[in-house]
């Protein structure tokens, strides 16, 4: 992969991003020891931290998941962009100029086809937001009625120019190609935005319309920063009366899952952390009346149920959620499934109780902001919200109470966290009368739910005979000042697995180029995760082993290597004796060759 832009950039590029930044972006670390940052691991699933990351070697590994790399490998693997694309995202992010490459880029066609999309959903939301943006400077001169209408909108909803400009909120004016033509003259086809979900092909002429028209445009921002996919409101009295969908949003694209992001969350990040609490609202307007009324820790599900996905998503960040749905009967249905999956997702879920028939939205709108804070401060817990929900109380017949304590049961066992699992009991003890002894043993008979995701672990192949190779390898990874020491009298042909060979012929080319080695600059010539995860792994050795017993650990190796090459050459020259007998060919040469070899055995 290097070489396609130069090296020596590259190398500036990754020595300027402090990798622990870098992946706070994205996962919350938390220190261990003097050199040990750990935090949930982004790539899959799971309640208790295996994600490691070392700032002085400028690498993380996940010892659950085996992924592991450097900065370049980690926007790489979770953003699933190309090498180049992270490149110039952590040039830009350092202040580093990358000049235009040489050559043709190696990117797969998959990969072009997503730098192509990235592309064209930046560009869109700078023209959206621009339209905006340019409608509040020329308020009073010669902006459009439609512009006017839709900056209005906004403010009158409390929602300020710093908002409009953290948020990118934008404006698509009327008529059907407003985007398709501006994105042409920047060189943007009609078949990439369509891609990217941003324009329909005509049915019965050719080109493309745009997806969205007369509305105000909301983009959805990844975390690293970039749009993925709009969610976009009509404007009545502008937007056309044959456009009536109140929301309409992107569709899946080759860059965007629905179910897979969170709105805000690339905004609120630093302030969930800090307050080491999130609120979650429903969608777009929601958000933007929470930050209005200074409430900046706050995340929304777009509009759709909480997925699991996103739950963990957010315990990136914290593991506390306040659920601030609509108070209607909808909106408490739909809060108790979220409230469900946050629970089961082992985050303390919580519950705000909003006036009946409110939503954050209009409550700020009809009482202020106090009113909205108020009464984000009346929190119900989600077993007390759950049973209230359902109706109990203790006028109940027993067997409908019984009918509703079994079916929280059911979610509270197939929580992973032993230790939350036993509070809720508590509290479910607490509120019900129950002892609970008599919970615990309702909870043995209940159905349980794994819900630990079946992790494939990234790993290299290396079978048993090979050992000695991998470990070697391990070594000089480990502890790089080992390679002058070993490398001019080894020979790279004692190894024989592909791999590895492969891994120590770039570990030496890059130690004869450069005069030295580091492990998280020789991971960005491989492409295969699993070479990736050795290499992370590898270096990572140093935080257990010091560099003495590295060095026996190798030389070690290398009798080991040495053993087994001349077992095998061994075993050439007598199938060689065997077949020289056969032919009555002379053995005499063959046969000394094979003393020696026994010699140096022994």
């Amino acid at each position: 992969m290097p070489g396609y832009i130069d090296e020596a950039v590259i190398d500036q590029i990754r020595n300027a991003i402090d990798i622990a930044a870098l992946v706070s972006d994205y996962v919350t670390l938390k220190r261990k020891g003097t050199n040990e940052l750990w935090g949930l691991c982004p790539f899959h699933s799971e309640k208790t931290p295996s994600f490691h990351v070392i700032p002085a070697r400028g690498l993380y590994k996940c010892f659950g998941c085996g992924h592991g790399g450097n900065v370049f490998t980690f926007l790489m693997e979770l953003e699933g962009i190309s090498f180049i694309e992270a490149v110039r995202n952590l040039a830009e992010r350092s202040g580093i100029e990358v000049p235009s490459p040489s050559g043709k880029a190696p990117n797969k066609h998959h990969k072009v086809e997503r730098d192509h999309a990235f592309n064209a959903l930046q560009v869109a939301a700078d023209f959206y937001h621009n339209n905006l943006i340019q409608t509040e400077k020329t308020f009073h001169t010669t902006a459009s009625g439609a512009n006017i209408v839709a900056l209005n909108y906004l403010k009158d909803r409390g929602i300020t120019h710093d908002t409009i400009k953290k948020y990118k909120l934008g404006w698509i004016d009327p008529g059907w190609d407003k985007l398709v033509n501006y994105a042409n003259k920047k060189g943007i086809n009609g078949q990439v935005l369509q891609t990217a979900g941003l324009a329909i092909k005509r049915k019965n002429s050719p080109g493309y319309v745009d997806r969205f028209r007369a509305r105000i445009i909301f983009p959805i921002i990844n975390l690293s920063g970039k749009p993925v996919a709009f969610g976009a409101r009509r404007l009545d009295g502008v937007t056309p009366t044959d456009d009536e969908a109140k929301y309409i949003n992107s569709p899946e694209t080759i860059v965007y899952k629905k179910g897979e992001q969170l709105y805000g969350l690339f905004s609120s990040r630093e302030s969930i952390r800090n307050s080491k609490c999130a609120f979650l609202v429903e969608g777009y307007t929601d958000l933007l009346a929470m930050v209005s009324a200074g409430v900046t820790n706050v995340f929304a599900s777009l509009g759709t149920s909480l997925t699991e996905t996103q739950a963990q998503l957010a315990g990136r960040f914290t593991s506390k959620v306040n659920i601030v749905y609509d108070s209607d009967t909808a909106g408490i249905e739909a809060a108790m499934r979220a409230a469900e999956i946050l629970t089961l997702a082992n985050h303390e879920a919580q519950l705000i109780r909003l006036p009946a028939g409110k939503d954050p939205d209009s409550l700020l709108q009809e009482h202020g902001v106090e009113a909205l804070k108020q009464s984000l401060e009346k929190s119900v817990s989600f077993v007390s919200f759950r049973l209230e929900a359902a109706g109990y109380n203790s006028s109940l017949s027993q067997p409908e109470q019984i009918k509703i304590i079994r079916s929280l049961m059911i979610t509270v066992n197939s929580i992973s966290d032993h230790i939350r699992k036993k509070m809720l009991l508590r509290e479910i003890a607490r509120i019900t009368g129950l002892p609970e002894t008599e919970l615990e043993r309702l909870k043995s008979l209940l159905p349980t739910q794994d819900r630990e995701d079946n992790v494939h672990r990234i790993s290299l192949n290396i079978s048993r005979d090979a050992v000695a190779e991998r470990d070697f390898i391990r070594m000089l990874i480990c502890y790089p000042s080992l390679i002058d020491e070993f490398l001019p009298t080894f020979s790279p042909g004692l190894i024989n697995h592909d791999v590895l060979k492969r891994i120590f012929s770039e570990i030496e080319k890059f130690f004869l180029d450069q005069g030295n080695f580091e492990p998280a600059a020789i991971i960005d010539r491989f492409s295969d995760p699993a070479i990736r995860s050795f290499i992370s792994d590898a270096a990572m050795l140093a935080e257990g082993i010091d560099e003495d017993k590295a060095r026996e650990t190798a030389e070690a190796c290398l009798i080991a290597i040495a053993r087994s090459d001349i077992q095998k050459r061994t075993k050439q020259i007598q199938r060689e004796i065997n077949e020289a007998k056969n032919n009555n060919r002379p053995t005499r040469e063959l046969l000394m060759e094979l003393v020696d070899l026994k010699k140096k055995i022994t």
